[in-house]
This record gives C-alpha cells, structure tokens and sequence, in this order.
C-alpha cells in the first residue's frame, strides 16, 4: 500500500471515529422539539424519526450533495463546491440546524487542516 493510500485510509478512519470530537453529538436536528412534544416518547416512535431522519432527510439533503461535492472535488471543480456549499445551506431553513451544519464543518476543516496530506 503506498503512502496515499496510507494517508487516505487514516483520514477515513479518523473521519469515521466516534470519537470524533466535533461535537456532532450535541445537534439532534430537533429531537429534544418533538420529545418536548411528546411526539417521541417510546422506542418505537424513536425508531420511527431516526428511520425518517435517515430515509427522507440525510439520503435526499446532506447524502445527495456529499455525492455531488465528491464528483466536484474529483473534476476539481472549486466553483461547483462553493455553489453546492451554499445550495446545502440554503435547504437547512431553521437557522440553529444551518448554524450548526457550519459550526460542524469548520472543526472537521480544523482538523484536518492539521493533516500533511490534506490541501487546505
């Protein structure tokens, strides 16, 4: 395995740690809301908004544009990034889950700022 590969698979594998420390854990994207609400108050409807979060919100939101920037990254096509970036921004309509989309991506941008490999 050459030291690309090397630096890839590390970067993955810390980028996949749950111990990240990002603070990703602290946006519920509005879990406390609905507990409050008591329209989550057993297991089952928890399972029902995790399965909904990730089914119709992360597949066609964060997931569709992570597939997208990727291919931009590939072309290396920076415009079509910040486009994207922005598009991404503008779909998160309250302004605590876009604030804390951004917070998120600014400390994983910090991190791996400190990585030789990584070409910000």
């Amino acid at each position: 395995m050459n030291n690309m590969n090397i630096n890839f698979l590390s970067g993955l594998l810390h980028l996949a740690d749950p111990t990240l420390p990002i603070g990703g854990y602290t946006h519920s994207n509005g879990l406390e809301t609905y507990v409050q609400e008591r329209i989550v108050h057993n297991l089952a409807t928890a399972k029902e908004f995790v399965q909904n979060m990730l089914q119709y919100n992360l597949k066609f939101n964060d997931g569709a544009f992570v597939k997208l920037a990727y291919k931009a990254a590939e072309k290396g096509d920076l415009e079509a990034l910040i486009l994207l970036d922005n598009e991404c921004n503008a779909i998160k309509c309250p302004k605590e889950i876009r604030q804390a989309s951004q917070k998120l991506g600014l400390r994983l941008i910090k991190i791996f700022k400190r990585r030789d490999h990584f070409p910000f």
